[in-house]
Parts: structure tokens; C-alpha cells; sequence
């Protein structure tokens, strides 16, 4: 399966919003399409309970930071309208120092789940 290059925030608010299971078919228009945008958001470690008859429901958040859902929650014009999540650095300041010389990354936010400098 060919992941998405973004996931699809607005599909996980509406399961997180969902009292329990709610069937695929409720989520989107195009079922198939839909059922591959949960199975990115599954990949990427949001957990999701899946039911036969029932569908599927939200289960919990993913164990690390997901850059499309901090954007997603943002709303910004200049700072942090790209947002970048690295595991482990030696250091965030080091990376925002070699990524502003391209303009394209004006307004980058870079975070990092470990920092060892």
C-alpha cells in the first residue's frame, strides 16, 4: 500500500469524535479511499480497534510526535506552517540553521523526540 504524503487529520478527528465504532461507510464518501487513509494513520501508530460488523473505532494516540496533526491543529500564516519531526538529533538548532538557507523553509518548526547536544 502506497502511503499518503499526509495523513488525513480530519478523518482521525472525526473517529476521535465518535462515541465507539462507526462504520467506514460514515467516514467518507469513498469507502476504499478512506479505509487506505486509516490504514496510513494506523501505520503511522495512531491505534485503531477494527470490528468486523462494527467498523472501526479510535484506540488511542501514536507514541510519537506527528507533524500532519500538530499543522492540522495550527492556525498560523508564517511560523510553523511546516512543522518537521525527527526522532533523534544531535541538534534542533543545527538543523534550523542548515534549512534556513533555503527560502522554501521560512516559518519551519523543527522538533525532535531526542536531543543528544
Amino acid at each position: 500500500m502506497n502511503h499518503p504524503s499526509t495523513l488525513d487529520i480530519a478523518l482521525l478527528d472525526r473517529l476521535r469524535a465518535a462515541d465507539g465504532f462507526v462504520t467506514v461507510e460514515s467516514l467518507g464518501h469513498a469507502p476504499t479511499a478512506t479505509r487506505d487513509a486509516l490504514r496510513a494513520l494506523e501505520a503511522f501508530g495512531f491505534k485503531l480497534a477494527w470490528h468486523p460488523y462494527q467498523g472501526v473505532a479510535y484506540a488511542g494516540p501514536a507514541d510519537r510526535l506527528c507533524p500532519d496533526q500538530i499543522e492540522h491543529q495550527l492556525d498560523t500564516q508564517r511560523i510553523g506552517r511546516r512543522i518537521a519531526v525527527w526522532q533523534r538529533v544531535a541538534s534542533t538548532n543545527e538543523l534550523a540553521a542548515h534549512a534556513s538557507a533555503t527560502p522554501a523553509n521560512e516559518g519551519l518548526v523543527i522538533l525532535a523526540e531526542h536531543q543528544t547536544a
